[in-house]
């Protein structure tokens, strides 16, 4: 018969750091897609808060800085579709909609 060996001790419930796997480069990357993302969508319904709070410019440049050039595109794309999905056709509509009443833009009424 062949000889009997013991079964193999089971590992230590807490690893040695120098035995723990590293996280890749793609899962590094994976997590900074998902930052990123979250982050532009973020800047983007800030800018629609400013708008619906009375702000007719807003500036973007940190938004450029930390999204790149592309941003100002994006921001026009997804305004204009949170501004329709609120009822808007377009942007004037939307400038101090949420405004406290004593502090709301002068309206210009079309005879």
């Amino acid at each position: 018969p062949p000889p009997h060996h013991p079964p193999p001790p089971h590992p230590p419930p807490h690893t040695p750091p120098h035995t723990r796997t590293k996280p890749t480069k793609n899962s590094k990357k994976k997590k900074k897609k998902k930052k990123k993302k979250k982050k532009k969508a973020s800047l983007i319904l800030l800018v629609a808060q400013q708008i619906r709070l009375g702000a007719s410019v807003v500036q973007v440049l940190t938004g450029m800085i930390y999204n790149g050039p592309s941003f100002p595109a994006l921001l026009s794309v997804q305004l204009s579709d949170l501004l329709v999905r609120d009822g808007f056709s377009s942007i004037d509509q939307a400038i101090g909609v949420d405004a406290p009443i004593e502090s709301a833009p002068p309206r210009s009424i079309d005879a």
